[in-house]
Parts: C-alpha cells; structure tokens; sequence
C-alpha cells in the first residue's frame, strides 16, 4: 500500500480532534482490505509519540505497519525427503510478504509429489524480528518405494520369473528409478513355441535437473507386448494373423527434457522433447517372424526408427493424482524414420468441476493420426484404461486415426 493510499485513507480525520473509536475503525478496514487480498498477516497500530500521548505536539500520528514479512521457511517431520526438495516446490521464500493464495499453491504442489500422507502448515512469530514470521511446514512421508518378485506361466512364454524395484523419491532427492528384468524359465518344456524371452527396463527421471524446474529422463527398455488388434475382424484375415495375434519386440533408449515456459517454475505451461531409437520385430504368437508387416522386409523381421519428439502442455489442475478443479491440455508431435518414415500427432484437453463437495465432473476429448505410411504394428487402440474401459482390447477400436470423448 503506497503512502498516499495511506494518507486518503486519513484525509477525512485531518484537522479534527482524534476520536481513538474512528481510528481504531479506520485501522481495521485497512488491515481488511490487506486480508482480502491474501496478506492476512499485515498488521497496522499506532505508536505513541510518548507514554502519555498517542499523538506528537504538532499533532502528527505515528503508524507502525507490518505486511506480514516471512523471516524463515522451515520443514519438520521430514525422515528420508530432503529439505530443499520441499522447499523448491515453494514460491514464497525468507524476506516475501505472506500472501494466502500463494502459500496454499505452494503447498498443493509439495503434496503433488506423492511424497507425503499428510502436510500441517503452521505460522510462528519471528525470532530476530517479533513483527516477522517464520512458516513451518510439518510432513507426514507415505512409502514411496517397492520391491518384488514375480512368477507368471502362460502358453505363449512358458514360464517367466521377475524382479522388480521402484522408487519414487530415490536418495530422498526426488528423483524416480525403476528397474525391472523378467526372465523366461519353462524349465519343463510347458509351452509350445516359447521364445524363451528375456525382458525388462531402466528408467530415470529427475523433475529439477537445474534451478529452472527443468526436467531429465532417460530409459532403457527391452520388451515383448501382445498386439492382439483386429483378432476378431476381417483384419485377422488380411494381416494373415494366426492364433489370433502378433507379438512385437521393442528394445531401445529414449532421453527427454522438459521445463516450464513463458513465466518461472510455476508456470501452467510446460515444454518437452524427446529423443528416441529402436529395434522393432514382428512375429506371429508361435514364434514365426513376419517380415511382410515391417519396413525393412528382412528376414528377421525387425525395422530400426528414430524420432525426435516435441509437446506443449498446460495444466492448471489443483491435484494432479485427484484433481477436483483445473484444466489439463496436451498437443505432441513425432516425425520418425529409419527403415520407414511417418509422422504422428497426439493431444487431449480435460477439465474438472466441482458443483457439490461430493462430486467431480472430469470432461475430456483425446484423439491422434498417423500421416504418412505407418506400420502394422503402429495403431492407434482406443480401448483399456486410458480411454474405453470395458471394451475388448483386441477389438475394432484400432487404427490410424482416432478421438475419443468422455
């Protein structure tokens, strides 16, 4: 608040004889006008010119203000999360006024990281300046990290065993790594055909590579997923699908790099790119390559790609594991080649609303196309989890377009 705000503020009060009634009024409709604002720490009272009188011979009034500057920013209740990764996600820092809406955001984006079951915010007076504050922010941690072994038989891997480790908070840096390595054992000869496979991933990602909130990812990835696409259509037909399906063998590296744009690290604009190089192979479920649904026709039937990939994204969802308010939109492009070239775009707009306590509306639309000559194996599948659920995954929903709404 600028001085002359101050003084038009006191302008009907000049020359009158001071009525302690109209200046504690006056006093407390100032102070509200800070509170409404988010600065609900500010505090305005008059210092007495002596200890017998409020004001000075010439009659000038003394005020004393405090916005609600902020001394320190402290964490408690922290076990294994390191203070600044805390204290990172945080806009206001020592010496900022205190502004309510403000802290509340920085708090939600702490709680966004997964890391804590709860967190208890609490305002103390200052202890080099009685007028300051110090914010402390107390933190209950979750688990943030799973260990495990997994077994599985089927008749297309015979038997495969597993290990697997996440973390999501790794050193108590923030950062996540997952490894996962799975083995096929079929050490009694059970399935017919087995490949055998050896499959796993490591992945990386550290979310505050530098200062600026930019990120850095980075996986290593071996793999054999069903494509189970058109096994009921006419499509089972004209791909030549035997036993309903395909098997698709990816091994390759991605990297990607990521940060805010237009404004600082808490800007709801958000840039990223990503490198990418692959091996894909095509078999049928027994076991027999298809070189006929690749680029390259080798015998083999494995394509080598390449993509350099690029997003934008806004988000201004108030939690991002259950958001209740916000809007969430993302657009992305991705040119490969190698043994083929095609282009594909994806990107899909969310909003939530919240008309009662009890309930959220999430409205979505989602949809993405190939152009140019993509592979068999590169569909776009419009069922599972992350669009139609209840929808057979190896149904009609597949193919070089799609939109989806919900």
């Amino acid at each position: 608040m600028s001085e002359s705000a101050l003084e038009t503020a006191f302008e009907p009060q000049l020359g009158r004889i001071l009525n302690y009634q109209d200046l504690r009024q006056q006093l407390d409709t100032l102070v509200k006008d800070y509170q409404q604002k988010g600065q609900v720490l500010a505090s305005l009272t008059p210092t007495p010119y002596s200890s017998e009188e409020l004001l000075s011979p010439d009659g000038t009034l003394y005020l004393e203000f405090h916005e609600g500057r902020i001394e320190d920013i402290r964490v408690t209740g922290n076990k294994e999360t390191k203070p600044h990764v805390i204290l990172r996600e945080m806009s206001l820092k020592s010496g900022d006024i205190f502004e309510r809406q403000r802290f509340e955001q920085d708090l939600a984006r702490v709680f966004n990281t997964n890391y804590f079951e709860s967190i208890t915010p609490q305002v103390k007076p200052g202890q080099k300046d009685p007028h300051a504050f110090i914010l402390e922010i107390d933190v209950q941690e979750k688990q943030t990290g799973d260990v495990g072994l997994n077994f599985g038989l089927n008749n297309r891997d015979g038997l495969v065993g597993g290990v697997r480790y996440t973390k999501d908070n790794f050193l108590g840096e923030g950062r996540r790594l997952n490894a996962d390595v799975r083995v096929g054992l079929n050490p009694f000869g059970l399935a017919q055909g087995a490949q055998l496979p050896v499959m796993g991933r490591v992945d990386f990602f550290d979310p505050w590579l530098l200062p600026d909130r930019t990120a850095f990812g980075a996986s290593l990835y071996s793999e054999r997923v069903p494509l189970l696409f058109g096994s009921n259509l006419d499509t089972a037909s004209e791909l030549n699908l035997k036993d309903g399906g395909l098997i698709q063998r990816r091994t390759g590296v991605s990297l990607s790099l990521g940060r805010p744009l237009f404004g600082d690290f808490t800007s709801p604009w958000r840039g990223s790119l990503s490198l990418r190089a692959e091996q894909v192979g095509v078999n049928n479920l027994d076991g027999t390559p298809r070189p006929d649904l690749t680029y390259g026709k080798r015998f083999s039937a494995t394509d080598s790609q390449y993509s350099l990939g690029g997003s934008l994204a806004f988000d201004t969802r108030n939690y991002l594991l259950n958001p209740t308010a916000g809007l969430y939109g993302n657009v992305a492009a991705e040119p490969v080649w190698g043994d083929g070239g095609y282009l594909r775009f994806s990107g899909n707009l969310s909003t939530y609303l919240t008309p009662v306590n009890w309930l959220t509306l999430a409205l979505g639309i989602q949809g993405g196309a190939f152009l140019g000559q993509n592979p068999a194996y590169e569909q776009f599948i419009a069922a599972g989890p992350t669009a139609i659920r209840g929808w057979q995954e190896n149904g009609g929903l597949f193919g070089k377009q799609f939109w989806v709404g919900s």
